[in-house]
């Protein structure tokens, strides 16, 4: 079986995967956004990874949803407009496991070098790429893997929607190693 790399950009997110005992999982956050995210995939790769998953919170771009949605990447967008497609197996079977959960949806999901709290912003990028949800982490774990020739998948929860802003402070919250500054 393939041994699956995981990559967070947050300790809290981190802490919901149990990979299990018998290590066809691991799990790593180096800390939030591109750099830390491909350092971690080229970590997990040279510790034997087979594949790469993107594991997170997003921001919501597609005004249709709430809070708590689960998407499925089915691409990721690079911050040039280049789309990197995720492994179709993959997809299909994170919605077949997902599914009971409920508020799945499959599509891309854009990468961001930064927080995009604003709301025009947002918009601005949904109109441009039709993405669903955009995410710090996801694009460099994609060219990460693309580079690898592994197959690689992204899982994030739409944390703010479309709709909703994001206020400064909550990045200033995050700590370069992806815990939080309380």
């Amino acid at each position: 079986m393939t041994r699956i790399g995981i990559v967070t950009g947050l300790q809290s997110e981190a802490a919901l995967i149990a990979p299990e005992a018998d290590d066809d999982a691991a799990v790593i956050c180096l800390g939030p956004g591109p750099r830390a995210a491909a350092d971690g995939a080229r970590a997990l790769i040279a510790d034997g990874a087979g594949a790469l998953v993107s594991f997170g919170t997003a921001g919501g771009l597609d005004p249709a949803l709430a809070t708590g949605t689960i998407v499925i990447g089915e691409a990721v967008v690079i911050p040039d407009g280049t789309r990197l497609a995720a492994h179709p197996e993959w997809v299909a079977r994170a919605e077949g496991a997902l599914a009971p959960l409920g508020g799945i949806r499959r599509g891309a999901v854009y990468g961001s070098a930064a927080v995009i709290g604003l709301v025009r912003k947002k918009k601005r990028i949904f109109t441009a790429t039709g993405a669903l949800a955009l995410d710090m982490e996801s694009h460099a774990v994609a060219r990460v893997a693309e580079a690898a020739g592994l197959p690689f998948l992204a899982v994030r929860v739409v944390l703010d929607p479309a709709s909703r802003a994001i206020p400064s402070a909550a990045a200033a919250g995050m700590a370069p190693d992806g815990t939080t500054r309380g």
